[in-house]
């Protein structure tokens, strides 16, 4: 029987590495161990259902600041931006009213508006807190990245993430490390990509997600159905990877077709999917999703940014300085 993919109950866990990825993993932490761990910082929040209070939060970033000091000295000037207190003032206010003047503010009750104003005063009235440069991470900017990153992992499962700038460079990013997967085995271009639709008559892809394809120099093909994705995937080279939408309903059957061929399955996961998660559950869910699913990117609009989730490291890892490169100018 063909499905989307199922939400169970429960909020879900990052699911453990075996036991020799595990070993390589520490292995290549060892040399920046001593960088990225902060002994100082013994402060946990305490996640309940009924969240936390402002000073709960203001009292961890207080102890996350400290044992920051303590490890990022030579890099302190670098990670945030120089600039006059009267900026920094003008700054936390413009972002505040920004964030007021939003569809997410706008759909808060008046309690929940004043509990968020609480909350976001605490980051962007504070220079150390607000105008953080990510392309200098630190032990702060490490604890809250990956924080961030653990939430779509437990909901979706999958043991490995990062974040972009929004859902279509977090998309470019991964659409990158299968080109690289596929052209390190010896495919020759012109690199293929086939999306995933449920019939004929379904919607074509997104328009940002066959640019993103077309950016890195990739045709985007689709495939109406489980009939013409086997014969997309048995006749001719295979593709770089397999795309379909979160909601696509023949997940588990296109999942065994692309395992069989050996092709990455990527789940690119719409704003408002996302949304309907959150809308359609009360209480926390998390989904199981198949074996085949390699990859999973998520567009920005409920969360700021664009979050990617991936079901081994070495994916990942292929585009780890891509981001770098394409957000910094040349010498």
């Amino acid at each position: 029987i063909t499905r989307m993919a199922s939400a169970f109950p429960g909020p879900g866990v990052v699911p453990a590495l075996p036991l020799l990825q595990a070993a390589a993993k520490a292995c290549g932490e060892l040399p920046t161990r001593s960088l990225t761990t902060a002994p100082g910082l013994s402060y946990h929040l305490d996640l309940t259902a009924d969240g936390m209070s402002a000073d709960e939060l203001r009292d961890f970033f207080t102890a996350a600041l400290a044992a920051s000091r303590k490890k990022e000295p030579i890099v302190e000037t670098g990670n945030r931006y120089g600039v006059c207190d009267d900026f920094h003032r003008l700054n936390g206010e413009l972002l505040m009213l920004e964030f007021k003047q939003s569809p997410a503010w706008a759909a808060l009750s008046t309690t929940d508006q004043a509990r968020a104003e609480a909350f976001l005063g605490i980051v962007l009235y504070s220079p150390e807190l607000r105008s953080r440069n990510p392309l200098h991470p630190s032990v702060l900017d490490a604890c809250v990245i990956g924080n961030l990153l653990n939430f779509p992992k437990h909901v979706l499962g999958l043991p490995f993430a990062a974040y972009a700038t929004d859902g279509n460079e977090a998309l470019s990013l991964v659409l990158y490390s299968y080109r690289q997967r596929a052209e390190a085995a010896g495919a020759p271009p012109p690199h293929r990509l086939l999306y995933l639709v449920d019939g004929p008559d379904s919607a074509p892809p997104p328009p940002d997600a066959a640019r993103c394809a077309q950016r890195l120099g990739m045709q985007m093909e689709v495939a109406a159905g489980l009939e013409a994705l086997g014969a997309a995937l048995r006749g001719g080279a295979p593709p770089c990877a397999v795309v379909a939408p979160f909601g696509c309903e023949p997940l588990d059957a296109a999942s065994a077709l692309c395992s069989d061929r050996g092709v990455g399955l990527h789940l690119l996961v719409s704003d408002s999917e996302w949304r309907g998660i959150f809308a359609a559950h009360a209480e926390p869910v998390h989904y199981a999703l198949p074996a085949g699913v390699t990859s999973v990117s998520i567009q920005e609009g409920m969360m700021r940014c664009g979050y990617s989730l991936y079901r081994d490291a070495e994916l990942r890892d292929l585009h780890f300085d891509v981001a770098l490169a394409w957000q910094t100018a040349p010498d």
